[in-house]
Order: structure tokens, then sequence, then C-alpha cells
């Protein structure tokens, strides 16, 4: 027994500590460097617009919007993959499949409006184009936790709950709250049909993509549409005068 109870001991007392992942170091710096990029360009614009201007400084602060939306599109893009391409690839996919369709079928004569592939003549179904996923399997960030390996001390606890902080800052709590508070005052009218909050958003959104899919074909088959001589219009063409 005694033997025993000095083993417990010698095990309790033994430091435990646990074996570091292998973060991926390479995501993660190019996720720092992009953040930093659109912290500088928020900075920027912020000082510009602090004081009205002038009219003869929109088109600089209209570049530096533009710079704005190029650096939060790159940080959303990080964010969903580690692949630069992921997002990317999927639209040319989704463009060039569109571009073929509208080329391959003639949507605007009249003899074909009974047998049309466009949406023009049919609603269209969400399989017949090439889906677009927004999340990555090989993405590690989903997975990743931050925390200690090895026991802190008492004394050290406060450090090491500041560096592990996710409680936002106080007005940015406050401004979610209000938009909380918002939705649900404007949907606080809907029926109740037995489908809960998320299955009634995930519905939304679906309905959402399916109108903006169905906007872009109708975009592409305007695009290729010929006219009574056959002659598709060239959009760049520039028209002068005389």
């Amino acid at each position: 027994m005694g033997d025993a109870a000095r083993r417990r001991g010698g095990a309790a007392d033994a430091e435990i500590s646990m074996r570091p992942a292998m973060p991926p170091v390479s995501h993660l710096m190019t996720l720092y460097q992009r953040f930093d990029s659109l912290r500088n360009s928020i900075a920027l614009l912020r000082e510009q617009t602090l004081h009205t201007p002038g009219i003869e400084d929109w088109p600089s602060v209209q570049a530096r919007f533009s710079n704005l939306l190029s650096h939060m599109y790159s940080v959303a893009s990080a964010l969903q993959s580690p692949s630069p391409h992921f997002f990317a690839s999927q639209l040319a996919t989704l463009h060039e499949f569109l571009n073929t369709e509208a080329q391959a079928s003639n949507a605007f004569e009249e003899d074909n409006a009974q047998q049309s592939h466009s949406l023009l003549y049919r609603p269209s179904r969400a399989g017949e184009v090439p889906p677009v996923h927004y999340t990555d399997a090989d993405s590690r960030l989903p997975v990743l936790a931050v925390h200690p390996c090895k026991p802190i001390v008492d004394a050290k606890l406060n450090w090491l709950g500041t560096l592990l902080r996710t409680v936002p800052e106080v007005d940015i709590t406050k401004q979610e709250e209000e938009l909380v508070a918002a939705y649900d005052a404007a949907h606080a009218s809907e029926p109740a049909d037995g489908r809960n909050e998320a299955e009634l958003v995930s519905q939304r959104i679906a309905e959402h993509d399916a109108r903006s899919i169905g906007a872009l074909r109708t975009w592409y088959h305007v695009l290729h549409a010929p006219d009574s001589e056959g002659e598709t219009y060239d959009f760049r063409m520039r028209v002068y005068e005389g």
C-alpha cells in the first residue's frame, strides 16, 4: 500500500505536458500580413475623411475605399482556404460554364422559346451550374485551438487570460447587441411553421444565391444575344460623333 501510494503521489507531482502541434505557420503569416494591410488601409481612409473632403479629393477617397474593399476580399479569401486560388478557381469555372452556355444557346430567337435552355424561358435548377464551395476541407483554421502545453503557475494566469482573450471591445459588443435586437424586431411577426431561426436564415441564403445565379446567367445571355441580323453587340465598342 505504501509503495502504491508513493507511486500515485509521484505521478501526481510529475509535470504534465502536452506535445505542441505544428500549426499552419505559412497560412497564419499570410493572414497576419493581410490583416495588417487591411488595418493600414482603414487608417488611411479614416485619416483622409476626418475632415470633410473637397470635390477635388473624391478620386483619392474612392481609390482608398476601393483599396479597402480589395484588402477585405483578400482577408476573406485567406480565411476560407490556405490556397490562394481556392475561391478564384471556382469562380473561373462558373464563369466559363455560363459563358459557354450562353454562346451555345440562342436564347433570344422566338422559334427557340419553347426549347431554350436559358433562364429567360424556364427556371433553372441549382444542379445545372457548377457548385461554389465557401469552405475548404483542407483548411486547419476551424480546428485550431490555442492552449498552454505545460502547467502555468497561478501568478501568470492573468497574463495567460490576456493573451487568450476572446471577448470583443465594449463598443463592438454594444453594436452587435443593437444589430441582433433590430433583426429580432424586424422578424418578430414572421409566422411560426416549426422551423428554427437557423433554418430560416439558411433558406434566405439559398434563395439569395438562386437569384444571384439567375441574374448572372441572364447577364451572360444578354451579352451574347444576337440582333435580328445575327450580330452580337460589342459592349466595348466606342461610338464616335460624326
